[in-house]
């Protein structure tokens, strides 16, 4: 999932996550989450409009729904 952290669009990690660790749960936009994770590196991805985009990532082990 894309993660705006402290609420600012330009400020975006990528975290990836075993669906498993949410019990249940699912993160929904708007939703404020705290995470533990470990830095995997830079993650790039191709946008639905064609671009090249990198961003930091990182995969968590535990995600907690604020």
């Amino acid at each position: 999932m894309r993660v705006a952290t402290d609420g600012e669009y330009d400020d975006v990690i990528m975290v990836g996550f075993k669906p498993s660790i949410l019990n249940g749960t699912h993160v929904l936009e708007d939703d404020n989450v705290t995470i533990y994770s470990e830095c995997i590196g830079q993650y790039t991805y191709t946008s639905t409009l064609g671009a090249s985009i990198s961003l930091p990532g990182v995969y968590a082990d535990k995600v907690v729904i604020n």
